[in-house]
């Protein structure tokens, strides 16, 4: 989500440029009615996850009607299940980066409620992002929270 907003780290896979294009547009629009086809499907899920509101991602894109197609007895239903777990992961993600500046700190339990996922997937998530750099926290072990720093941004990322 932060390279289809621009915002890629050093690290960052590339986003198509197709899709950040139509995505743009998708963005730009006045009025969004309710998707029609499957690319609205998939541009409204990539706008809901940017927020960090992957119910309404996984609804968008579980529900297309494709999932039936796939080959297999319960492969299209495997295949959903672990979107789902993907776009959980993805939406936590994306809450932190976008709104962790606004925090001091956060809870564990309120992260695994929010997102529903295991107490020990959030904290790895979490973990790998301070490790990599993408989240200046660190943990409060007895009381199971994040604490945020305050970063200022240097010349180097101002210029990004």
């Amino acid at each position: 989500a932060r390279a289809a907003r621009g915002q890629a780290g050093p690290g960052a896979r590339p986003v198509s440029r197709h899709f950040r294009q139509y995505l743009d547009i998708f963005g730009r629009q006045v009025f969004t009615g309710p998707p029609e086809n499957t690319r609205d499907h998939v541009l409204a899920a990539a706008k809901a996850l940017m927020v960090g509101d992957w119910r309404k991602c996984a609804s968008l894109i579980l529900d297309l009607e494709l999932w039936a197609l796939v080959p297999g007895d319960g492969a299209g239903e495997a295949t959903k299940e672990m979107l789902r777990g993907k776009i959980k992961a993805e939406a936590l993600r994306t809450y932190l980066f976008t709104y962790s500046a606004y925090y001091e700190s956060l809870s564990l339990s309120q992260l695994c409620v929010m997102f529903e996922l295991d107490a020990n997937i959030v904290h790895g998530l979490v973990s790998k992002m301070m490790i990599n750099h993408e989240l200046h926290a660190s943990w409060n072990q007895p009381t199971s929270t994040i604490v945020l720093h305050k970063v200022e941004p240097t010349q180097r990322t101002k210029a990004r």
